[in-house]
């Protein structure tokens, strides 16, 4: 905890001293990278089995969930679980927290929901894990949260590996008869080319493509370390879970390749997806056709951090300078396409979960991920009115 401490302190420091030297964006990137450390290092502090989970307020002391396996039949009730509306569990992606001060994940979304009459839960995941041991907590939650409300299922609305954590709760974990759709979110079905990079790393690096995204994240500052720096500096190597080699691993092309051969997706549980598509690339290409949702006109620049990724995936799965491979800087909108899909939208990954702190629609395009997600809702009660249409009809 103290080598945390002390980089958090660095991080501190470096943004008091960006002040008055960089632009105003840059003081926001330092800003997020304090908060995100300051999360990482929490998330340290608590043994990565133990998820937290908020369903009051920001404020409000974590909850205690029941043990891995206890199943909601297990838990004492007055009544047998009732049906819809089904309460809504938003699942962070890699590196993600619950909040951090007023500052979530999903920023202002939860809010919003409650004030939309949904219960909502927002756990906080193991940042930097596999997705197999993330999924494992996520049953958990939501074992919690459907003996808290006496319901039969939960609507997931999935960020980034957020979304294969769910898959696995679907298939390995057999959880479909308790989820009544899933919603991901720019999550990597066929895995990212920037996880590839770990299979060139040279021996004796901890994982290159962990670099990367660590300072794609803002977990970094400046660029990737070099590999002497890497091995050397206890504190930087320190801040990361031992298991974001895992983590990364889970999103490469040729791990997901085999996992969706050996994950069919479960009959009976709705699943849509929504691709994110940035660095000023139109939505109007094959990739974001076909979708049950109209795609916006606009286009969104990417975030400074993400600018290298971005361009890096424009030419890869056959872009070349002529026609990019549209992408959101970390995942390609050909990757995150899986199930129903829904639509593009002009958004880079951390603008498609409102960071950092969007208050409101782009300056330059206009969309608003606050409306996005209302609309989801919206989406997730359609849903469950087509669950009871089935009962009203089976025979």
């Amino acid at each position: 905890m103290a080598h945390c401490t002390a980089l958090t302190d660095t991080f501190h420091r470096r943004m008091v001293g960006v002040h008055g030297r960089r632009s105003f964006p840059a003081l926001g990137h330092c800003l997020a990278l304090v908060l995100l450390l300051t999360a990482a290092c929490a998330e340290e502090a608590e043994p990565l089995g133990n998820a937290r989970v908020d369903d009051d307020d920001d404020d409000a002391a974590p909850q205690a969930l029941p043990v891995v396996g206890a199943g909601v039949d297990e838990v004492p009730s007055q009544q047998a679980p009732t049906g819809a509306p089904y309460p809504i569990i938003l699942v962070h992606g890699f590196s993600g927290w619950m909040d951090v001060g007023s500052l979530g994940y999903f920023y202002r979304v939860k809010g919003d929901f409650e004030a939309a009459g949904a219960d909502v839960t927002t756990p906080a995941l193991p940042p930097y894990d596999s997705s197999a041991d993330r999924a494992v907590v996520l049953s958990r939650v939501v074992d919690e949260v459907l003996a808290r409300t006496n319901k039969r299922k939960v609507h997931l609305i999935a960020h980034s590996q957020g979304g294969i954590d769910s898959r696995i709760l679907l298939t390995d974990l057999g959880y479909a008869d308790r989820v009544a759709s899933l919603v991901t979110i720019s999550t990597p079905h066929r895995g990212t080319k920037v996880a590839d990079l770990a299979k060139v790393a040279p021996n004796g690096v901890i994982n290159a493509a962990g670099q990367l995204l660590g300072w794609l994240l803002g977990a970094l500052d400046g660029e990737p370390p070099s590999d002497a720096t890497w091995l050397a500096d206890d504190d930087i190597r320190a801040a990361y879970d031992p298991d974001l080699a895992a983590a990364i691993a889970t999103m490469r092309t040729d791990h997901m390749a085999d996992f969706n051969e050996s994950h069919p997706d479960p009959a009976g549980v709705p699943i849509f997806s929504v691709s994110g598509v940035s660095n000023l690339l139109p939505l109007d290409q094959s990739e974001c056709r076909g979708g049950l949702w109209d795609n916006s006109g606009r286009v969104d620049a990417v975030d400074p951090l993400f600018a290298g990724a971005g361009l890096y995936l424009n030419y890869t799965d056959g872009g070349n300078l002529f026609r990019p491979t549209p992408n959101d800087g970390l995942v390609t909108a050909a990757s995150s396409r899986w199930g129903t899909f829904l639509q593009c939208i002009p958004a880079d990954h951390p603008d498609e979960i409102g960071q950092v702190a969007d208050q409101g629609p782009g300056l330059f395009n206009g969309w608003d991920h606050r409306e996005f997600y209302l609309r989801l809702l919206t989406l997730a009660r359609e849903v469950e009115a087509d669950e009871t249409d089935d009962l009203d009809t089976a025979p």
